[in-house]
């Protein structure tokens, strides 16, 4: 399993993935929590910046839920 955080202006998503598995919200987080999210992804964990995929999964995606096909394409092309 590997992880990639999206963030965009104050919206910050951490999302996990692995080959063949639709991806899962880990935790999502604004203000101090986005900041942890971030703090803890460090210098090992990918970032990428996308302020519209970063609002759409924030709020559209529950934490411990898989993205729906619509937003899964789209991280799938930052995966490849």
């Amino acid at each position: 399993m590997k992880d990639l955080v999206i963030v965009g202006g104050r919206y910050i998503v951490n999302i996990q993935y692995d080959k063949g598995v639709a991806p899962m919200v880990i935790s999502r987080g604004m203000g101090n929590m986005g900041n942890k999210i971030r703090e803890i992804a460090g210098a090992d964990i990918r970032i990428h910046e996308d302020e519209a995929l970063a609002h759409a999964l924030f709020c559209c995606v529950a934490p411990g839920k898989k993205l729906p096909v619509s937003l899964y394409r789209l991280v799938e092309d930052i995966l490849i």
